[in-house]
Parts: C-alpha cells; structure tokens; sequence
C-alpha cells in the first residue's frame, strides 16, 4: 500500500515540475511530499536514519546517502534537472524508437529520475542506475524492487562510474550525472562524465550539457547577500564542461590566466568563482538559483593592496579532491 501511495504522489509531484510556469508554493509542496514519502519508506523497511558518512573515492567525494535524498530540498535543482532530462528524452524519442539511458551517482533513490519513470513507462527505454556508496546503493536495490512491478527495463550496478566499464552492445544515449557542488567542487563530476562520456556514441545527450565557471567582480558584501549575474561589474570565463571540451582535454582542462585592470579592482575588489549550469537546452541553473550555483568567495581586496594589475592563474585540479586551484600574482 506505502508503495501505491508513493507512485500516486510522483505523478503529481512530476506535474508540478514539469510545470512551464514556475509556482515556487506547488513545487515546495510537491518537494515536501516527494521527501516525506521517500523517508517514511526508508524509515519502515531499513528501522533506522539514512546514514550521513560521505565516500572517499579515488576521483572525489561521493556523498552519504542522508545528503543524497536531502538534495530534494534544493527545488530549482530538481525542477530544472528534471525539466532537461524529460526533454531530452523527448529529443531523442523523435529519432529513434527505444533509447538507453545511465545514471551515475543516483543516491539512495535516484531522486532525478524517480517522478520520470512512470510517465515514459510505455516507451522503450532501457536504465543503468549507478551508485558508487554500497549503503546507498542498499537502500536503492530494496527501493527498486518494490517500485518496478511494471517491468521497466532497470538495471542497477554498484560501481565508480569514473572508472566503469560498459557493456559496448549497450552504449548510452543520453548520460545523466549530477555529482557536484558550486565551483565544481569536491565531487567526482568531470572524471565521471568524461569516462562515460568516452564510451558513447557522438550523437549522445549529456546531462548536464554545459557547465561554466567563471570570475567575477563585485563590491564588497555580506557574504549571506544573494548575487544576480548582473550584480557582477565584471566576468571572465575560465572554464567550460561539456562534449566538446572533455573530449579536447582527456588529460586535464589547461591553465588560464585572467586579467583584471587596477582601475577596475579599484572599484569592484572583491573576487569570487561563479558557476553556471545549463542542463538541457533553455533548461538552466542560472548564478544563485540552486546550491550548485550559489557564487563562492575567493578574496576580499582591501583598497590599499590594489596597486597593479592582478594576474589570476586557474588551472583545474583532477584526482580525490578535484577543484578549481586559483592562484592571484
């Protein structure tokens, strides 16, 4: 019964996401009830709280399941993502008549594609949900089993998706991975996506399409004051993710050196990492929208030290702690 009740809420917890307009009261209200109901299953069947204990793994941080499931609370995040991901199945039902679909760092209940699931149930769709956290991926089996009674071709493997290997007679149309937080930080989401990215076909769909990182100048504020792009006298792009540029750089993104003139720092001397995320299409996370594109401080210039030009090196750092190294000469 748990089990009806919880697929009677993902349709309209799908609904209120996949709304054009944006209703930030109907999509809290949705969230809310998406959580409750995912907790409330754990709780019964598992007798004890989701454990909160991150996972070192060789390319980054994968995070504990409690911090997995309590991503819900970031609603752009999940509106926006979600949004994307069913118009890129739409894209790619328009041209082919069954698609393969991977999934990489899922947490304990695949919270991205979990309200999907049950509306592209009667097209041919094939799913690898990954998770690398053997708790999660626990939770995620035992979740899975009582969800697919509907025969959804859902296979579920316990791995590092950066260091997969997959079936090469089922390469993956469209690639989902959301493993990362503002400024690319901490989280496995280049070495994952480039890896899987590595073992498709040209024609795939990658989730999310484009990431930027980008420098920015602003006056000095509170650091709890939210930003809008526009608040930014100033941007230099430093960095994108995406097809074209992990597949240029499969050793590793280059340095870069930004310039900012002393005339402009005189004015606007408080530097900070911007990130920008387009998911799918018009489908975006635009700066401050979501955690994952909340802008990060990274000085506060005091006026007397302002005497030149400042050269700023970044350079991105793969490995267990991947992060954008930035360096002020």
């Amino acid at each position: 019964m748990q089990m009806i009740e919880i697929k009677n809420s993902l349709r309209r917890i799908f609904h209120s996401y996949a709304k054009e307009t944006l209703d930030y009261h109907d999509l809290k209200e949705a969230t809310e009830i998406f959580k409750t109901s995912l907790f409330n299953w754990h709780s019964k069947n598992f007798l004890e709280n989701l454990d909160r204990e991150n996972l070192i793994a060789e390319n980054g941080i994968a995070i504990g399941p409690y911090w997995a499931a309590m991503c819900l609370d970031d609603l752009m995040r999940t509106r926006q993502f979600i949004r994307g991901i069913t118009k890129a199945f739409d894209e790619k039902l328009k041209k082919q008549s069954s698609i393969e679909v991977i999934y990489a760092g899922t947490g304990p209940f695949a919270n991205l594609l979990l309200p999907i699931f049950q509306e592209y149930k009667t097209h041919q769709i094939r799913y690898t949900l990954v998770e690398i956290n053997p708790i999660s991926f626990s939770i995620l089996q035992g979740f899975m089993e009582e969800f697919n009674q509907e025969d959804l071709d859902i296979t579920l493997v316990m791995a590092d998706a950066s260091k997969l290997k997959l079936d090469p007679k089922r390469k993956p149309d469209i690639i989902i991975s959301e493993t990362m937080q503002a400024g690319l930080k901490s989280e496995p989401q280049i070495a994952i996506s480039q890896n899987l990215l590595n073992q498709a076909d040209e024609d795939s769909i990658l989730i999310p399409q484009n990431i930027k990182l980008s420098l920015g100048l602003s006056t000095n504020r509170s650091s709890n004051k939210e930003y809008k792009i526009e608040e930014f006298y100033k941007t230099s792009l430093v960095m994108e993710v995406n097809k074209s540029t992990l597949k240029k750089y499969p050793n590793g993104f280059p340095e870069v050196q930004t310039k900012f003139l002393q005339k402009d720092l005189n004015i606007n001397s408080h530097l900070s990492l911007l990130t920008e995320i387009q998911i799918f299409e018009e489908e975006a996370l635009k700066i401050n929208q979501s955690g994952l594109t909340n802008p990060l401080n990274v000085a506060a210039l005091s006026q007397q030290d302002i005497i030149a030009d400042y050269i700023i090196h970044t350079k991105y750092q793969l490995g267990q702690n991947p992060e954008l190294i930035i360096k002020i000469m």
